[in-house]
């Protein structure tokens, strides 16, 4: 009778726990940059008066602002996506 033993090896996970990090780096940068720039070029002084401090929306900045938030988080879940097959990968190669 054989029993099938399972070997554990120690596996490194530093450059998938540093893309984890650099993911979520990016992620609080893309929130950051997202809120500056809600604050900044989504509403503007009105170029009609110049004296006066009239804001009106601007639709192109709402557009960048909402651009980064989405590109900052396309690409922390791909960095995320990567570090998890790369630890799943790794973990079926020791079992062997």
């Amino acid at each position: 009778m054989s029993t099938l033993e399972e070997k554990t090896i120690e596996v490194n996970r530093t450059a998938e726990n540093t893309l984890k990090v650099i993911a979520t780096i990016v992620l609080i940068c893309g929130i950051i940059g997202t809120l500056i720039c809600l604050f900044t070029i989504v509403e503007i002084q009105d170029p009609k008066f110049e004296y006066t401090k009239v804001s009106i929306f601007n639709p192109i900045g709402f557009v960048i602002s909402i651009s980064i938030l989405l590109g900052s988080l396309t690409i922390w879940a791909s960095l995320r996506v990567l570090s998890d097959i790369s630890i799943n990968l790794k973990e079926l190669n020791s079992k062997k």
